[in-house]
């Protein structure tokens, strides 16, 4: 385990929050022999203003070190479930339920982890004793945990004066909870009577035409208008897409039957007696303090997903379900169904949702059959395993068929397309966006000096904040003209841009479809596959100097960005530039079918 500092020698540690926390002991604080550790980016950039040493305390430790661990989170994340013949210990009439549980888990696992591991690296810093204003009860508790001489400066919710520029985790996980307001529970009783009225059509009249499940997601919006239009399959989908649709559409009928508190406490005993999934790092056994965060959740869960499962099972009893087209291991509900199908041997067809560039996830490896858009993607992500096929990303046939946009280098659109905190990525961090964001501004703040303008805009992804992106712009680059885009669809912005800057986005290649030069601003530190490895054909700047070197090629009408524009290169990613991939999967289907 390296440090990502220049030295590790200090008199006080001092994490700090944010800049509103920095209030509470920056009287403490000597410039010469302290060390300020952060999650905010502008109590980083207030630091190093004043000269002072600082680093995020979330991205200390070397890239090698984090990608053997995110190997190891990930075995563990797909394993905690399993008993030592590795069958899953939490069953139902031989279906199991433990891995339906993964996005409810994920990110309570993945942000313990990450700041587990960068505060278990702070025994690697020489230090007096640690000076902790936080309010984020994870840093806390792992300081105890660890056991540092650590004095707490309370922080309380007055103290937020000042914006502060990292992802709000906590937030955006709250956001993510099963909670229903008012009109969604409405909503809700209205189509479980829909359900009714439906099953009572089905019943007086039976049809013979296959039935398929299909997720609905955007790789499968059109697949399904196609296989609609032609009736000859029957549809079942987690849920209606349309009013207009409840003719060819079903959904499976949920009761939320209550599950017999005896079943779940023999579930739980099981699992404590069956567990043996390990995990150490350092010394440290982790998975102890990990079982620690599962086991208060499993009541609910097993409930919830054993209740979904007998709801399942009893809808398709007396229907012959003929194949599964999901875009994702994810989601309870999903992944009921695919277990289900396993069980009763029901092929299952995946279309990944995007680009699958990092190796240590468990996405779409144990399905019969999975499109992974083009070789690439097969080659690096899924090992040319025999089971993977490159029919296209049904995506890109909308990108297929524009006509090339034109090029305006004296007076370009520059799009940037923001950056975002990863949380299955221990090599990632809270405040990554506005790191990057931030290199990026100031480069073009620099050519606008020297005379050269252009506009900007910054695309920000769905789940960012707004709200932090204004504050941000407004506070450190006020005197630069910068539109703020997040709800336009990226296809009709991008048709603005003369020059696209992002990270790893498979945007750069729907850039590229629509001949607009493509740069990857790689300041992060994570292990990606092509085309975001810094040895492909993607034009990447790895630091402002390389951002700048760029951009003046560009200006120029450098070759360099012609490569990636190839449509040959880009088929290597997103598969065939035809305008067919639709129509190839829905054939596909229909011969899986047949």
């Amino acid at each position: 385990m390296n440090i990502r500092l220049d030295g590790l020698t200090y008199r006080y540690l001092l994490i700090v929050q944010d800049r509103n926390s920095w209030e509470s002991c920056k009287s403490m604080y000597n410039a010469d022999t302290d060390l300020v550790l952060t999650i905010d980016f502008g109590l980083k950039r207030e630091i190093e203003r004043m000269n002072g040493k600082v680093q995020y305390l979330d991205h200390l430790i070397d890239t090698a070190y984090l990608e053997e661990k995110n190997y190891e989170m990930h075995r563990f994340l797909n394993s905690w479930y399993r008993n030592k013949a590795n069958e899953d210990i939490f069953t139902l009439d031989g279906i199991g339920v433990g891995n339906t549980f993964l996005l409810n888990i994920l990110n309570d696992i993945t942000y313990n982890v990450h700041f587990f591991i960068n505060i278990l690296a702070l025994k690697r810093i020489s230090h007096e004793k640690i000076i902790c204003a936080v309010s984020d009860q994870h840093i806390i508790y792992w300081l105890k945990a660890l056991k540092y001489v650590t004095d707490f400066i309370p922080v309380t919710d007055a103290e937020k004066g000042k914006p502060a520029y990292f992802f709000p985790i906590h937030e955006w996980m709250e956001s993510r909870l099963e909670k229903r307001s008012g009109f969604e529970k409405l909503k809700a009783m209205l189509l479980r009577f829909v359900d009714y009225g439906l099953a009572g059509i089905d019943l007086l009249q039976v049809s013979k035409k296959p039935l398929v499940f299909i997720q609905s997601y955007y790789p499968t919006k059109k697949i399904i208008d196609i296989l609609e239009r032609d009736k000859r399959v029957r549809l079942l989908l987690v849920n209606y897409t349309g009013l207009k649709k409840l003719v060819t559409e079903r959904r499976i009928k949920y009761t939320r039957k209550k599950v017999a508190q005896q079943t779940i406490s023999n579930a739980l005993d099981h699992f404590k007696s069956q567990k043996v999934a390990q995990w150490q790092v350092e010394g440290y056994d982790i998975s102890e303090f990990l079982y620690g965060l599962l086991i208060p959740k499993l009541p609910l869960l097993l409930s919830r997903s054993f209740s979904r499962l007998m709801d399942i099972k009893n809808y398709l009893k007396n229907k012959s379900l003929k194949l599964m087209i999901p875009v994702t291991d994810l989601w309870m509900e999903n992944r009921l169904i695919m277990n289900y199908c396993k069980k009763n041997n029901i092929p299952i067809y995946m279309i990944i949702n995007g680009l699958l560039t990092h190796n240590f996830v468990y996405d779409g490896k144990d399905v019969d059959l999975v499109n992974a858009y083009g070789s690439a993607i097969k080659e690096d992500y899924f090992e040319n395993k025999e089971n993977v096929v490159c029919l296209g990303d049904p995506r890109m046939d909308y990108y297929a068929i524009q006509p090339p946009k034109e090029i305006d280098r004296r007076n370009p659109v520059i799009i940037i397309g923001a950056a975002g905190y990863s949380p299955i990525d221990l090599n990632s961090y809270l405040a990554y966006e506005f790191e990057f964001l931030s290199d990026i501004l100031e480069c073009f703040r620099e050519q606008a000096v020297n005379g050269q303008i252009a506009d900007i805009i910054i695309k920000v992804r769905a789940n960012g904040y707004r709200n932090q992106y204004e504050n941000f712009i407004r506070e450190y680059f006020p005197d630069m003209k910068i539109n703020i885009i997040q709800d336009m669809p990226f296809a009709t912005l991008i048709a603005r841009a003369d020059f696209y800057i992002s990270f790893y986005s498979q945007t750069v290649i729907e850039a590229a479809c629509l001949g607009i030069p493509a740069l990857y601003y790689k300041n992060d530190r994570q292990v990606i596959n092509k085309p975001f490895d810094n040895n492909s054909e993607l034009i990447t700047a790895n630091n402002r100097e390389e951002l700048k070197e760029k951009w003046l090629l560009y200006l120029k009408g450098d070759k360099c960005y012609d490569h990636f524009l190839n449509k040959k290169v880009l088929e290597k990613y997103v598969g065939p530039l035809d305008g067919k991939n639709v129509e190839r999967n829905v054939a596909f289907i229909y011969k899986l079918l047949n």
